[in-house]
């Protein structure tokens, strides 16, 4: 960027200079390109023969000015040892045997602030007039913010460089992440002389990123595309922005249809969202993000404070984007996207299979599919597709729950942005018809999974429209998906009804399992109250010793009766008149039983009594 030309200029005076006295500070954001652009002045000022051979050092995790001098001597060793000829035997014997003290006045009270001592060949190394040693008098810290030393102790090292060896000193680092800031502020005058502010160069930095091998067409074909978007991001790390085109690049050379005339279109719409994403993602709005990724309401179009906050959240990231070329904040900042996007970044698996789908040979779209073009059609366009999305939904075209949920949600956002309502025909119809989409739905499980994906679609349109209508048009579809959980079968009511001796054993599996709606898991609540008992007793009768004694041992587990308790949290209550059903049932049975037939009955009969002893609120061992 031209704000940091300068700063190159400063620099090429500055190594002119035989004894500056003053240190140079390089400050800047991390992430924004400072370790770059010093290497890059320094390999191109070598290329021209007018630097001293640079000693750079890294401070990042350094805790002592040894570890400092040990640094600076790995650096300095091929040249004082791999050059003996072209330097005196006394220079030698030296810089090997001689040890420097010094003490530092940092703030100027006329008393030594730190006191330094070295028996390591480069302090001495850099006091004398040799031709080599001049030759080496640059050194380069990197990381200051990084380092572990207490600043007054580390900038008091530094001065000694500066003031005393008459070296030329660069510090590079980030002031703000500096630990100890008050009193690295306090003592830097002593040290520091000139001091830049960096800023990201994105035009240089996005040209060596997409230079790396192996090159990617598709990028540098999109290379002045990267800078417009990341600069719109408003994220000033390159090392956000060169991990993001590293992992792209790697995917989007997997993809299959690569030759088919739209793909040039989804994937610059899925390479700005993933540069948006990134920068979002591991910038300020990583909570917000995964909120909405994950965000789960009890109740369509969830009105409490927590879920407005989060919507206005995410409507105003989706705002920054909203005017950038002919895509839509929908488009570019879009859920299905995002989301895969981001579980790139936590879990590194590839993508390439959901880009796959996005640019596999066109179809033409459906109804729901083409939402996003609504603000481009003329008044008819978009009646005709308001027409065909209602009769779309009404005829139980729209499959995926997630479409369905964006569909409707977009009936809402289109009555309460521009006013146009469905027909009150319309309307009757979409109440009759959205429960139909739960009928298709034959366990809790899956019940739970289509409700969900129906919510994340309706809550991926995002605005701060009024969306009353979603919840009214939504009433019969919620109703009907909470008596149908009431009335399907989880996993562990199929379990019971289902038992046998090849499956008993997986029943203490189910029992530490989630519930459909992931409120709790089965071990806190009652699971015997939508069981078939008749059918649970049919199985036990049928099933060997060996089977009944696992079934009493779960028993005996899930309700904890071989120990004594503090307190019994559990929600069970509900339990109670099954089991008493089931008791009688096998009291009855057990004394037609004889030997051991009669006996694993009993155990059974035993246990469930403990089991009713601890619905009632007994503690003690059972």
């Amino acid at each position: 960027m031209n704000q940091n030309k300068g700063v190159l200029t400063f620099l090429n005076e500055y190594i002119l200079n035989p004894s500056p006295q003053y240190a140079v500070f390089i400050n800047g954001e991390w992430g924004c390109g400072k370790t770059y652009f010093i290497q890059e002045w320094l390999e191109n000022k070598r290329n021209e023969d007018l630097v001293p051979t640079p000693v750079y050092v890294s401070l990042y995790g350094l805790s002592t000015t040894k570890q400092i001098s040990d640094a600076i001597n790995t650096v300095l060793s091929p040249i004082i040892y791999g050059k003996v000829t072209k330097i005196s035997k006394g220079i030698i014997k030296c810089a090997s045997a001689l040890v420097f003290k010094h003490s530092v006045d940092l703030d100027g009270d006329n008393q030594d602030d730190a006191t330094f001592t070295f028996s390591v060949d480069p302090i001495k190394w850099f006091l004398s007039a040799d031709e080599q040693v001049k030759s080496t008098k640059l050194l380069v810290f990197d990381d200051i913010e990084r380092c572990r030393i207490d600043s007054k102790e580390l900038l008091g090292y530094l001065n000694t460089f500066v003031e005393h060896n008459s070296c030329h000193v660069i510090i590079v680092g980030d002031e703000k992440n500096i630990e100890d800031k008050d009193a690295f502020l306090k003592f830097k005058e002593k040290t520091i002389g000139r001091e830049f502010r960096l800023y990201p160069d994105v035009e240089s930095a996005v040209s060596a990123f997409l230079n790396v091998t192996p090159t990617n067409e598709f990028l540098h074909a999109h290379e002045d595309e990267i800078r417009r978007i990341f600069v719109l991001t408003q994220c000033n790390n390159l090392r956000i922005l060169k991990q993001c085109l590293w992992d792209f690049s790697r995917q989007e050379i997997l993809v299959k249809h690569r030759s088919d005339s739209h793909y040039e279109k989804i994937m610059t719409n899925v390479l700005c969202s993933f540069i948006v994403t990134y920068c979002e993602y591991k910038g300020d709005s990583h909570d917000i993000i995964d909120e909405w990724r994950l965000f789960c309401p009890t109740s369509f179009f969830n009105v409490s404070e927590d879920a407005q906050k989060s919507k206005e959240a995410i409507n105003k990231i989706q705002n920054k984007y909203n005017d950038y070329l002919e895509f839509t904040p929908l488009e570019l900042f879009r859920w299905d996207i995002v989301s895969k996007v981001v579980e790139h970044i936590n879990t590194g698996v590839f993508i390439t299979d959901f880009i796959d789908e996005l640019t596999k040979p066109e179809r033409e779209a459906a109804s729901w599919e083409r939402l996003s073009e609504a603000w481009t059609m003329s008044n008819q366009e978009f009646h005709d597709l308001y027409e065909s999305l209602i009769d779309d939904i009404i005829s139980l075209r729209i499959q995926n729950n997630h479409n369905l949920g964006y569909a409707i949600g977009h009936i809402a956002y289109f009555a309460g942005c521009i006013g146009y309502f469905p027909s009150d025909e319309q309307k009757k119809d979409l109440l009759e018809t959205l429960p139909k989409y739960l009928d298709r739905c034959t366990t809790c499980e899956e019940l739970y999974n289509v409700f969900i994906a129906f919510e994340r679609g309706a809550h991926s349109v995002i605005t701060d429209c009024d969306m009353s209508l979603g919840p009214v048009l939504c009433e019969s579809f919620n109703n009907h998906y909470k008596e149908l959980m009431g009335s399907l079968k989880n996993s562990m009511t199929r379990i019971l009804e289902e038992l046998n001796d090849d499956n008993c054993e997986k029943i203490f599996d189910v029992h530490k399992q989630v519930l459909p709606n992931h409120s709790c898991t089965y071990e806190m609540v009652s699971i015997f109250n939508h069981v078939d008992i008749s059918l649970l007793f049919a199985n036990i009768k049928k099933m060997s010793n060996k089977g009944r004694q696992q079934f009493n041992s779960f028993i005996r587990n899930r309700y904890m009766l071989g120990y004594s308790l503090g307190n019994w949290t559990n929600e069970c209550k509900d339990d109670i008149q099954p089991l008493q059903r089931l008791k009688k049932l096998i009291d009855t049975e057990s004394v037609k039983k004889t030997a051991m037939d009669k006996f694993s009955f009993e155990c059974i009969s035993k246990s469930i009594a403990g089991a009713l002893r601890r619905c009632n609120g007994e503690l003690q061992q059972l």
